[in-house]
């Protein structure tokens, strides 16, 4: 797979992140990764044609390989460095807002289509927790184990544990 796009204020070509970043408005990751073939799949799912990867606010989009494959990865080589994926991504109602018009959608698509067909609970939560809650899943949340550069073309190597399951 390689990196399709990355999401960046200033617009430069390259992403800097670091293993001690911290993170703002975000409840557990720097990074959120999301698969081209997963938006393709939600949309399709979802019969909801203008649904494209900004829905999701994700930093990085990658291309190649199986719709929802991203959560079967442990860690990604890229670059100059990796990320340690930390967990599935659960999906709040932001998803259902049109980045283009700033309106939900009817029948808060994608993420009705999400909770039916991706929804499920976490694993390291107890059922007693007061956050235990079942979710609607699509992408993952990854941070830096070192200090990384992305720029967009990278080639991506998706691994699961020691074995590497995604190569361009």
């Amino acid at each position: 797979c390689r990196w399709a796009r990355r999401r960046r204020r200033d617009g430069r070509a390259g992403a800097s992140c670091r293993p001690t970043a911290t993170t703002r408005f975000a409840d557990w990751s720097v990074l959120t990764v999301v698969s081209k073939e997963t938006v393709a799949a939600v949309r399709a799912a979802a019969s909801l044609p203008s649904l494209r990867a900004e829905w999701l606010r994700p930093n990085v989009v990658v291309e190649g390989g199986c719709a929802f494959g991203e959560e079967a990865w442990r860690s990604v080589r890229v670059g100059n460095g990796g990320l340690e994926v930390l967990k599935r991504c659960a999906r709040c109602v932001e998803c259902c807002v049109d980045p283009g018009t700033g309106r939900f959608t009817k029948g808060f698509e994608p993420l009705a289509t999400l909770r039916k067909r991706r929804g499920g609970h976490y694993a390291f939560l107890d059922d007693r927790s007061p956050h235990y809650k079942r979710e609607a899943f699509m992408a993952v949340n990854v941070r830096p184990t070192m200090d990384l550069t992305l720029t967009i073309g990278d080639v991506v190597d998706a691994v699961r544990g020691s074995e590497v399951v995604s190569r361009d």
